[in-house]
């Protein structure tokens, strides 16, 4: 019996519609700010002047196999657990982000 790696499981697939990200951070920033700010200790504009600064060298490319994660989710991640010291499991699974 021969066993293979499972390059990218189905619910990481579903990032970009399901994941954090593209759901509730998006939504804090645009409909509580105060509450986006405690998700992630800084303001939106803040964010985007570190995504910025950041974007050049955590760009990667999507592959055959799976798609890229985007600086935007990389960063948020980062940022979340730097914030809350939440555990990188539960991260991972919030934001869809393979280990």
């Amino acid at each position: 019996m021969v066993r293979y790696k499972i390059w990218c499981r189905d619910w990481l697939t579903q990032r970009e519609i399901q994941g954090a990200s593209s759901n509730l951070i998006r939504e804090l920033r645009f409909e509580d700010p105060q509450e986006y700010r405690m998700m992630l200790r800084m303001i939106p504009e803040k964010f985007d002047c570190l995504l910025d600064l950041v974007t050049q060298i955590s760009q990667r490319e999507d592959t055959v196999m799976r798609d890229d994660i985007k600086p935007e989710t990389m960063l948020e991640v980062i940022l979340n657990y730097l914030a809350t010291g939440r555990t990188y499991i539960m991260l991972f699974h919030l934001s869809r982000v393979s280990k």
